[in-house]
C-alpha cells in the first residue's frame, strides 16, 4: 500500500481523480490530510501493518506535525519501509532530505510530480512509485509542467492568453474589468466553484471578469501585464505580497515594516480580499467568532499588510463522498448570498470609480455618543468640525458639487451651528419645526426592507424595539433623518445605539441590536440619498461594534445588515490599531490613518509655580539667610496642604525630615512639569505650525531609541555633553553638583542650587531646540551623537510631518476609486516612527507573534514591579491579580499585557527562531522564578476576543500547566485555587471532569458578538443608584468564559468567585498619547472590575497602574497616584484648557468628555476627592474666560459639565463642595438655557 500524508488538501483532490482514472490499475492507496485532526496511533498502526511506501508532503516541514513526523520516521527506518519526505514546493529541504531513506535522486524525481500538481501528474506519480518500490510495470510519463500562471474561463480546459480572454469575453466588451486572483492549485484540482460563482455574479452586474490563477503574487510578474485597465480586483489568496522583518521597530515590541505592495500600488484600484474558508459552513454558522485563529491570520490579518479590503466568507470546504479507494477529500461550496454581497461591494466600488466627480454623492457620518448636541463629531484626537470644513472646501476644489461655494461653512463652529440648527438626535432640544424640515424615509419603504430580513433577526430587533417602525417619532408616516446636505454631500449624525431607551437592556442584554431608526438611517443614505460612498469621520462610531460574528460576517450580522455594500472610508487615528482593525474586518472599511494630536510638556502653573518659587527661596535662604528657613517651611507646608499636594506624596503629617520632604516635592514637580500631554487636537492634513510645536512633537517621537544602533535624542545629547542620561531618571529633587556643560547653561535656572531635575529639564529643552532647528535643515555637527539622531529625524520624520496633506489626498484618492496603500499602526511617541507617512490604510500584527520577545521583557518587568509594590504596601506576596487586557494595546506593544500574565503565572513563551511566532510554553521552575506564582483573572475586551483567539488558548494553556504541576500549594496559588474550586463544584453536584475544567477558567469577557462592559450607558442615562448597581452590570456583561474549548460560556458564578479573591486590579498603559481620563474604556473595564470586587467583598482591591510608555523603564504605581498626576498635568492645567479652546466646539466637547470620565471613574472606583471636583469646577465653569468660550462655541458642553457636577453632589460623590463654587455651577447651568435657544435657531 502507498500511504500519502500531506498538508496540501488540493493534493487529495488530484490524487482521488488520479486513482479513478484507469480501472486497469487497481491502486492500493491511503491518503490523509494532516491539517485535519487525525488519530496518530491509527496512522502508525496502518503504516506498520500495510505500508509498503510512505510519502509525506509537508508545507512548513517537520513543524507541521512534529510528534507524528518523528514517530513515522522512526517506524519507517526501523521497519525498512521506503519513506520520502518532501516540502510543499520544489525548493530542497535539508531537514526532510535527512529523514528520506530511499535513493535521493528517485525521491527528487517523484517529488516533482506532486510539486507540479494536477490529476495527470498524480496519476503518473502513482505509476512511478509503484514501479520503483512495489515491483509493478505500469509505466509512467515524466512530470508535466502545467502553466504556473494563466487566465481561466469556465468553459475552457486550458488557460487562456490575454488575447484569447478578450475574444471569449467579447460580449462584455466596454464593461468594467474586475480581476479575480486565485491559487494555481485550485485550477489544477478543478476546485473552482467559488470562482465560477463570482464570474457569473459579476457578469449579471455588467462587469467583465478576468480570472487569473497563479502560484504566488510575490514573485509572478506575468500577472501585472494581464491586469492593465481593470477597475477592481478580488483576491482569494492567503497571506500578503509583503512581509515583516524579524527585527523590531525600536523598542515598541512589534515587528517592523518591510517593503511595499508594489504590485497593488501599480494596479491602483480597490483590492478586495474574499475569504475562502478552511472550515465547513455548518461550523461557521454556529460560531459566534466566525473564523478561527488560523484562518484569521492567513486570510485576514496578513492580507491586511497589503491594504486589501476585508470582505466576507464566500465559500466553505465540504467533504465529498469517499472514492472507491477510500480517499476522503473536500471541495469548496459557495454561499450564494455571500457571493452576491461580495460582488455588490465590488460593483459599488467600481460605480464610485466611474462616476464623474461632479456627480458623486458622498455621505459623511459623524459620531455622536452620547446622543447629545454637545458630543457631535466625538472622534478621538481629531478636530472633527474643522477637519470636515477643510474636506468640504477641498472637495469643492476637486470638482465635487457641494452647493454654492459661498454657502460653505468657514469654521468648525459655523458648521456645527448649521448642523444643530437643522435638528439632531438630541430629543431634549428637537423642535417640531426642525422635525418637519428633516429628510425622511417613508415608513412603507422601511418596512418592506425590514420584512426581508431573516425572521430571527427581526425577532431580536422587536424584542427590544417593538414592531417596525418602532416608537416615538416613527409613529408618523416617515422616519426622520437628521443632517444637512451641501449639494451632493450629506453631513449626517450617527443615530443612537439605543441603550438609553432600553433600561433593561443595559443590565441584561450585552447583544442589544440596533433600533429601527438606526437601520432606517443607513437605508436612507443608501437608497434615498443614493450615496456612492460613506465616510465615517474619526475614531470611532458604533456601526462596527453592532452584534454579529467577530470576523467573517453572515447576512444576519448587524454591521452587514446596516451598511450592506456601500463603500466605507474611515479616517482613523494611527495609534489605535485594534479599533481601526475592527472597522476593517466588520464594515469593510478603508482606513485613512491620521497623525496623533500635537503634544507638549505640561509645565507648571498657578499654585504649582508658587510652590516651585518657595522651594527656590528655601534653597537661597539656606545659603544667604538660614534664619528664614522655618518661615519658608511653614509657607511650603501650608501651600502643600491647601492645594492637597501632600496627598500626591502620601504625606499625611508634617515631616520630621523636612529637607527630605522638599526633595520629594521638587522631584514630583519636575515630573509633573515634564509630563507629556496633548496640545490640542489634530486637524486632517495640518502640520505643526510653530518652532515650539515642532520641537515638542519631534522630541516626543525621539525620546526613545529608534533602533539598537540609533539612541534616543536625550541619550545622544548627554553623550555629547559628557553626562549620563540614565542618571537623570529618578530622585529628581536631589541637588546636582556635577559638571554643567555650556550648551545647557542657558536652560538652567539662575539659582544657587540646581537639581537633577533642573539638568534633565535643560537637556530636554536643548534637545527640543535642536530638533526644531532641524526642520529647517540645521544639524549640530559639533554634537556628533546628536547629529546622527537628527539625521534620522530629518530623513524619516520631518518630511512626512511637513506633508500631512497625504491624509486628505489619500481620502480623495480613495473616493476616486484608487488604491490606498497600507502602513503600520502604533504610537509614534513610543518609537514607532514607521507609522509615517500617515494617510495609509493601516494594518496591525500577525496574531501568532503575541507576545513578542521585546514584549516578554516588558511584561516580566511589569510583573516584577507589581509584586514589589504590593510587597512594599502590604509586606507579603500577592496571590491573586485581576488584569484588564485590550486588543489595541496588544497590537501596539506586541503583547506586553499577555507577557505580564505569563510572567505572573511563572510560564515562559518559546518562539520559533525563523519567524518570531509562539511555538510553545514552558513552566519556569520555582527555583528559577525565586518567588511563589501568582493567580491571574483576565478581563479581555471584545476586540481581543475576536482578534486573538489563539492568545486566549495560550493563556488557558499556561493556567492549566501551572494548575497541574505538583508544587507546594503555598507557592502555587493557581493550583490551590483550582483544587479548591474543583472540589467545591463536585460537592455541588458537578461531574469531576466538568468541575476540573471550569475551575481552570481565568479569561472572561463580554458575550460573543457584543462589546463593552455596560457601564457607560448606565452612567449616561443615570440608571443606577449605587456602585453595586454598576458592579451588577459589569458582572452581567463580563461573565462569559473563554478557554481552549469555551467560547463565551456563561459563567457568572465563576467570574464572581475569581474576582472575590483578587487583591490587585491592574491596568497598563503603553503610551502618553492619551490618559486615564480621556477615554471611557479605562473607567468601564478597570473601574468596573474595581466596583465588582468591592461589591463582592465589601472592600476595594488595590488599584494599580502599569506605565510602560517607556518600555525600557516600565513602572507600577497606584491608580490614585496616576489620577493625581493626570489631574494636575492635564485636567485642570490652563495650558491644556487653552489648547482645547483653540478648537472651539470640539475643544469644549473634549472638556465635557473629561468631566464624564472623571465622574465615571469616581462612580466605579472611588477615585476622586472633593477638592478635585472643586478644582475642575473652578477650571471649567467658574472661570469667566472659559465660561464665555463654552457659551460661544458649545454651550451644551457647559450644560453637561454643570449637570455632571451637580449629579456628583447629589449622589454624595462631591460630598462637601465649596459653597461658592457650587452656587456658581448652578448659576452656570441656568445661564446656558438662553444661549441654547440662540444656538437652536436656524440663521438660514
Amino acid at each position: 500500500m502507498i500511504i500519502y500524508l500531506t498538508t496540501a488538501e488540493t493534493d487529495l483532490l488530484s490524487l482521488s481523480k488520479a486513482c479513478e482514472r484507469d480501472s486497469s490499475r487497481p491502486w492500493d492507496v491511503m491518503a490523509v490530510n494532516l491539517t485535519e485532526p487525525v488519530n496518530e496511533d491509527d496512522i502508525l498502526q496502518h503504516i506498520a501493518d500495510h505500508g509498503e511506501v510512505v510519502i509525506m508532503r509537508l508545507l512548513g516541514g517537520r513543524k507541521a506535525c512534529p510528534h507524528l513526523f518523528d514517530n513515522i520516521v522512526q517506524l519507517c527506518w526501523q521497519n525498512k519501509i521506503p519513506l520520502m519526505a518532501w516540502p510543499g514546493d520544489l525548493e530542497p529541504s535539508e531537514e526532510l532530505q535527512r529523514v528520506t531513506n530511499v535513493d535521493f535522486v528517485l525521491s527528487e524525481q517523484a517529488m516533482r510530480y506532486a510539486a507540479l500538481g494536477g490529476e495527470r501528474n498524480f496519476y503518473h506519480l502513482l505509476g512511478f512509485v509503484s514501479d520503483h518500490f512495489l515491483g509493478t510495470h505500469y509505466g509512467y510519463e515524466p512530470p508535466y509542467e502545467e502553466a504556473w500562471t494563466g487566465i481561466y474561463w469556465p468553459t475552457m480546459d486550458e488557460p487562456l492568453t490575454r488575447e484569447q480572454w478578450q475574444e471569449v469575453t467579447q460580449p462584455y466588451d466596454n464593461r468594467p474589468i474586475v480581476a479575480i486572483l486565485f491559487y494555481r492549485a485550485h485550477w489544477l484540482s478543478r476546485n473552482l466553484s467559488f470562482i465560477d460563482a463570482i464570474i457569473t455574479e459579476l457578469i449579471h452586474r455588467d462587469m467583465r471578469p478576468l480570472p487569473v490563477f497563479t502560484q504566488s503574487l510575490k514573485t509572478d510578474q506575468q500577472v501585472a501585464a494581464w491586469l492593465n485597465g481593470m477597475d477592481a480586483a478580488i483576491i482569494t489568496m492567503s497571506f500578503a505580497t509583503v512581509g515583516l522583518q524579524e527585527e523590531m521597530q525600536g523598542v515598541s515590541g512589534r515587528l517592523a515594516h518591510q517593503g511595499e505592495p508594489n504590485l497593488l500600488m501599480q494596479w491602483d484600484v480597490p483590492v478586495f480580499q474574499a475569504l475562502i474558508s478552511l472550515g465547513s459552513e455548518k461550523t461557521w454558522r454556529a460560531s459566534a467568532l466566525g473564523l478561527g485563529p488560523l484562518e484569521t491570520a492567513m486570510n485576514v490579518a496578513i492580507p491586511e499588510f497589503d491594504g486589501r479590503i476585508i470582505t466576507i466568507p464566500i465559500s466553505f470546504r465540504e467533504e465529498e463522498p469517499s472514492t472507491s479507494h477510500g480517499i476522503r477529500s473536500r471541495r469548496y461550496v459557495t454561499i450564494p448570498d455571500r457571493i452576491s454581497r461580495l460582488c455588490d461591494m465590488v460593483t459599488k466600488s467600481v460605480r464610485l470609480r466611474r462616476t464623474p466627480v461632479s456627480q458623486r454623492r458622498i455621505a459623511f457620518v459623524l459620531t455622536n455618543y452620547p446622543s447629545k448636541n454637545s458630543r457631535i463629531g466625538n472622534a478621538v484626537g481629531l478636530d472633527t468640525p474643522k477637519s470636515l470644513v477643510k474636506l468640504l472646501h477641498l472637495m469643492a476644489q476637486s470638482g465635487y458639487d457641494v452647493g454654492p461655494r459661498e454657502s460653505l461653512p468657514e469654521s468648525g463652529d459655523e458648521l456645527m451651528k448649521t448642523l444643530i440648527a437643522r435638528g439632531t438626535h438630541d430629543e431634549d432640544y428637537l423642535t417640531e419645526e426642525q422635525w418637519r424640515h428633516m429628510a425622511e424615509l417613508p415608513v412603507p419603504k422601511y418596512s418592506q426592507k425590514y420584512q426581508a430580513l431573516n425572521p430571527l433577526v427581526r425577532e431580536q430587533v422587536e424584542k427590544h424595539w417593538g414592531a417596525a417602525p418602532g416608537q416615538g417619532e416613527h409613529l408618523h408616516a416617515s422616519m426622520r433623518i437628521p443632517g444637512f446636505v451641501f449639494g451632493n454631500v450629506f453631513v449626517g449624525i450617527q443615530p443612537p445605539r439605543g441603550n438609553g431607551e432600553d433600561e433593561v437592556g443595559i443590565y441584561h442584554s450585552p447583544e442589544l441590536p440596533p433600533s429601527h431608526h438606526y437601520l432606517a438611517y443607513y437605508q436612507w443614505i443608501r437608497e434615498e440619498f443614493q450615496a456612492h460612498a460613506v465616510i465615517h469621520l474619526g475614531k470611532h462610531g458604533t456601526l462596527e461594534w453592532l452584534p454579529g460574528k467577530g470576523i467573517g460576517l453572515s447576512q444576519d450580522c448587524f454591521p452587514d445588515i446596516v451598511l450592506e455594500d456601500l463603500p466605507n472610508f474611515y479616517p482613523f487615528i494611527v495609534d489605535d490599531p485594534g479599533e481601526g482593525t475592527q472597522a476593517k474586518r466588520r464594515s469593510h472599511a478603508v482606513l485613512i490613518d491620521h497623525m496623533v494630536p500635537p503634544v507638549t510638556a505640561a509645565g507648571l502653573y498657578d499654585d504649582l509655580v508658587k510652590m516651585q518659587q518657595l522651594l527656590d527661596q528655601y534653597y537661597q535662604a539656606e545659603t544667604l539667610d538660614p534664619s528664614k528657613l522655618p518661615i519658608i517651611q511653614d509657607a511650603i507646608w501650608e501651600l502643600a496642604e491647601s492645594i492637597h499636594l501632600n496627598r500626591d506624596l502620601n504625606q499625611w503629617d508634617r515631616p520630621q525630615d523636612f529637607p527630605q520632604y522638599l526633595l520629594e516635592i521638587d522631584g514630583y514637580l519636575c515630573e509633573l512639569e515634564a509630563r507629556q500631554i496633548r496640545d490640542g487636537l489634530h486637524i486632517l492634513g495640518q502640520s505643526p505650525k510653530t518652532p515650539e510645536n515642532w520641537g515638542e512633537l519631534l522630541y516626543a517621537m525621539a525620546r526613545l531609541p529608534f533602533s539598537n544602533t540609533v539612541p534616543s535624542m536625550p541619550e545622544a545629547l548627554c553623550q555629547d555633553l559628557g553626562i549620563n542620561w540614565a542618571d537623570f531618571q529618578d530622585n529628581l529633587g536631589r541637588p546636582y553638583w556635577g559638571p554643567v556643560p555650556s550648551w545647557i547653561e542657558p536652560h538652567l535656572p539662575k539659582s544657587v542650587r540646581r537639581t537633577y531635575g533642573d539638568v534633565k529639564r535643560a537637556v530636554e529643552q536643548l534637545a527640543k531646540t535642536l530638533l526644531a532647528q532641524s526642520v529647517e535643515g540645521e544639524r549640530p555637527e559639533q554634537l556628533p551623537q546628536s547629529a546622527s539622531v537628527i539625521e534620522v529625524v530629518q530623513t524619516r520624520i520631518v518630511p512626512f510631518l511637513k506633508d500631512l496633506q497625504t491624509e486628505t489626498t489619500a481620502l480623495l484618492h480613495g473616493l476616486d476609486g484608487g488604491y490606498v496603500p497600507p502602513g503600520p499602526s502604533g504610537a509614534p511617541t513610543r518609537g514607532m516612527i514607521d507609522v509615517l507617512p500617515t494617510g495609509r490604510n493601516f494594518y496591525s500584527v500577525d496574531p501568532r507573534s503575541i507576545p513578542s520577545i521585546p514584549a516578554w521583557q516588558v511584561g516580566q518587568r511589569l510583573a516584577k514591579e507589581l509584586i514589589e509594590k504590593y510587597q512594599k504596601d502590604h509586606g507579603q506576596m500577592p496571590h491573586s491579580v485581576g488584569i484588564v487586557v485590550w486588543g489595541t494595546a496588544a497590537m501596539r506593544t506586541g503583547g506586553d499585557d499577555v507577557a505580564e500574565i505569563l510572567a505572573l503565572l511563572g510560564v515562559r513563551p518559546v518562539w520559533e527562531q525563523a519567524n518570531g511566532r509562539i511555538q510553545s510554553l514552558a513552566i519556569i521552575p520555582l527555583e528559577e522564578l525565586g518567588r511563589p506564582r501568582v493567580d491571574v483573572t483576565v478581563r479581555i475586551s471584545g476586540f481581543f476576543r475576536d482578534a486573538f483567539r489563539n492568545v486566549i488558548d495560550l493563556i488557558h494553556q499556561a493556567v492549566t500547566m501551572v494548575a497541574q504541576v505538583d508544587e507546594p500549594l503555598d507557592l502555587n496559588p493557581v493550583r490551590a485555587h483550582w483544587l479548591s474550586d474543583r472540589d467545591k463544584a463536585i460537592a455541588q453536584g458537578q461531574s469531576a471532569e466538568q468541575a476540573a475544567h471550569q475551575a481552570l477558567w481565568r479569561v472572561f469577557g463580554s458575550k460573543p458578538g457584543s462589546y463593552g462592559s455596560g457601564i457607560l450607558p448606565a452612567l449616561n442615562t443615570g440608571q443606577w443608584q449605587n456602585p453595586d448597581d454598576l458592579a451588577k452590570i459589569y458582572l452581567t456583561w463580563s461573565s462569559y468564559a473563554y478557554s481552549d474549548t469555551d467560547y463565551g460560556t456563561f459563567a457568572y458564578p465563576e467570574l464572581s468567585a475569581r474576582l472575590a479573591r483578587v487583591q490587585i486590579a491592574t491596568k497598563n498603559q503603553d503610551n502618553r498619547e492619551h490618559d486615564i481620563f480621556d477615554s471611557d474604556d479605562y473607567l468601564q473595564d478597570h473601574g468596573g472590575m474595581a466596583a465588582s470586587i468591592r461589591s463582592l467583598t465589601g472592600s476595594m482591591p488595590d488599584l494599580y497602574f502599569g506605565d510602560s510608555s517607556d518600555p525600557t523603564r516600565s513602572t507600577v504605581r497606584s491608580f490614585r497616584d496616576e489620577a493625581y498626576r493626570v489631574f494636575r498635568s492635564r485636567v485642570v492645567n490652563p495650558k491644556w484648557i487653552q489648547a482645547a479652546m483653540r478648537h472651539d466646539y470640539k475643544g469644549a466637547l473634549e472638556m465635557a468628555n473629561t468631566m464624564d470620565f472623571l465622574f465615571g471613574y469616581d462612580a466605579t472606583a472611588d477615585l476622586l476627592e472633593d477638592w478635585m471636583y472643586d478644582e475642575v469646577a473652578k477650571a471649567y465653569v467658574t472661570n469667566d474666560d472659559v465660561r464665555q468660550f463654552f457659551q460661544k462655541s458649545n454651550p451644551w458642553a457647559l450644560k453637561d459639565i454643570a449637570e455632571r457636577l451637580i449629579e456628583a453632589h447629589q449622589r454624595g460623590m462631591w460630598e462637601h463642595p465649596d459653597p461658592t463654587i457650587y452656587e456658581n455651577v448652578v448659576d452656570a447651568l441656568m445661564e446656558t438655557e438662553n444661549t441654547l435657544e440662540e444656538w437652536g435657531e436656524d440663521d438660514d
